[in-house]
């Protein structure tokens, strides 16, 4: 039975450390042995190269990727990060909050202007009763002073007051013009009225 070897051996030094001499006949068994040795040698050389090579390919990896790495952050960097963040959430919650309120404010206001437009419409709707109402008996207040007086007014300038009497018997059309700042307000009365005569 073979033992586990320390270090590299020679075929001498081998064979002794297994008790195998040449004068026990077993030089072949030497021979197998020395070759499975050379072997094995020739394997764990082929294995370092393949271990060394792949060593060299991580090394390059790993020098690249420590280029490309960022650096680290300054101590407290996250910290400044989440109380920016907080801060802005809090902006975000106070101005919605603001918002709401303005909401609620507008909602408060429609709702007054909803009851003032119903009381308006009431109003409109009396308003335009009342007319309905009165047009027609004004209209007749209007053509009767008109028949009676004979006046008929025209639109004047500024402190003008003017228009024409249609005599209707006598076939006559009179134009009269007066100056309002002239003559005081019992005069101008009493002035119309005598043209009306």
């Amino acid at each position: 039975m073979a033992t586990a070897v320390d270090g590299p051996l020679d075929g001498s030094e081998h064979t002794r450390k297994m008790g195998l001499t040449a004068n026990d006949g077993s030089t072949e068994l030497a021979t197998i042995i020395k070759s499975m040795l050379k072997s094995m040698g020739k394997v764990c050389k082929g294995k370092e190269e393949q271990e060394a090579d792949s060593v060299q390919r991580m090394t390059v990896q790993l020098e690249r990727l420590q280029q490309n790495c960022l650096p680290p952050e300054p101590e407290g960097a996250h910290q400044e990060r989440l109380q920016k963040t907080r801060h802005k959430t809090q902006e975000a919650r106070d101005n919605t909050a603001r918002l709401q309120q303005d909401i609620r404010l507008l909602e408060e206001q429609q709702e007054g202007l909803k009851t003032k437009q119903a009381g308006l419409q009431e109003q409109a709707g009396i308003v335009e009763g009342i007319v309905k109402d009165t047009e027609p008996r004004c209209r007749y207040e209007l053509s009767l002073y008109a028949h009676i007086s004979n006046l008929v007014w025209e639109a004047a300038g500024n402190n003008q007051i003017s228009g024409t009497i249609v005599d209707k018997k006598a076939r006559n059309v009179q134009h009269f013009s007066l100056e309002e700042g002239s003559l005081t307000q019992f005069e101008l009365v009493n002035k119309l009225w005598g043209i009306v005569d």
